[in-house]
């Protein structure tokens, strides 16, 4: 018996006076909403759910992508301080899906932060990756003095060239950093045509490297990441 026999019957008589084949009508003569069945088309149960379904085929890198504002934090970092050299993660970070990237597809990221603690002449240096610390960077600062209150911002643009294992990319971006209120230095980054996989997940992320282990500390308040 079908899931709702009266709709079964509008929608041939919807089909048929539009001139729809025998065949097509019957993909959606569904016994039961919620079960999966062989030539069938999928009508979910209620509960927005279906049962049945052996395997389900990607088709493709364009077939699962996310789009729009993919990452927003609601909360700032845990604060970075006394790496005495050591690059160190923020503990913001956004994990682009593996198969989002395709070609022509923009990556936008804005990240910015200040120094909590800045202890005399001590020097901080932040970087932006894709591919988490271990991968590419597209912004690498320079180091400066980051008093009390001083802020660093980033902000860089991605295009995916081509996807695939081997895909490619090309990066331009710009930084900016004072290094006590009142001050700033404005830098652009460019990375040029670079392998990236876009068929495995990429983590956006950022660094700090403090110079020194005095009680230094700063932390990152905005990240965010776009994908067109």
């Amino acid at each position: 018996m079908s899931f709702s026999k009266n709709l079964v019957g509008r929608l041939v008589h919807a089909l048929t006076s539009q001139g729809a084949a025998t065949e097509f009508l019957n993909i959606y003569n569904v016994a039961t909403a919620g079960t999966a069945e062989a030539s069938k088309a999928i009508v979910l149960s209620a509960l927005k759910g279906v049962s049945g379904i052996t395997s389900i085929t990607s088709l493709g890198p364009a077939s699962l992508r996310v789009g729009g504002l993919a990452y927003s934090n609601t909360a700032a970092s845990t604060t970075i301080g006394n790496t005495g050299g050591a690059e160190t993660l923020f503990s913001l970070s956004y994990d682009i899906p593996a198969n989002t990237l395709a070609a022509g597809t923009k990556v936008r990221v804005r990240y910015a932060g200040f120094g909590v603690t800045g202890v005399g002449s001590d020097t901080f240096a932040h970087k932006l990756y894709i591919g988490g610390s271990g991968g590419t960077a597209l912004i690498t600062s320079a180091t400066a003095v980051l008093a009390t209150n001083a802020t660093f911002t980033g902000e860089s643009e991605l295009i995916c060239r081509t996807a695939g294992a081997t895909g490619t990319f090309v990066a331009f971006g710009t930084y900016k950093q004072s290094s006590a209120e009142g001050t700033m230095t404005v830098k652009d980054d460019i990375v040029a045509s670079t392998t990236i996989n876009t068929t495995a997940a990429q983590t956006v992320a950022v660094t700090g490297t403090w110079n020194s282990n005095n009680a230094n500390s700063v932390r990152l308040d905005i990240l965010f990441v776009e994908i067109v």
